[in-house]
């Protein structure tokens, strides 16, 4: 198990799984496969679907901020900032 820990209070935040070496090629082939599908997208296809991504890390911005304060010890201003 690989933990995250919370360098202000010390506290677990979370338990990560170890990868095997298969399961890591597994995981690279896989991306590599969908990289092949990505490539072949329309540049109207790209846009949407980051125009998304953009969306929901806005929506989501308070959470995102408050796992990096807790991950990296960062003032929640700071990363607030840094998701900005």
């Amino acid at each position: 198990m690989i933990q995250s820990i919370n360098p202000a209070t010390n506290t677990l935040i979370k338990n990560y799984d170890i990868h095997s070496d298969i399961d890591v090629r597994s995981i690279i082939n896989n991306m590599s496969e969908e990289f092949l599908i990505w490539r072949n997208t329309t540049f109207s296809e790209r846009k949407s679907v980051l125009l998304k991504i953009a969306e929901n890390l806005e929506k989501d911005s308070e959470i995102h901020a408050t796992m990096i304060s807790k991950e990296m010890g960062k003032p929640i201003r700071e990363s607030r900032l840094e998701i900005e």
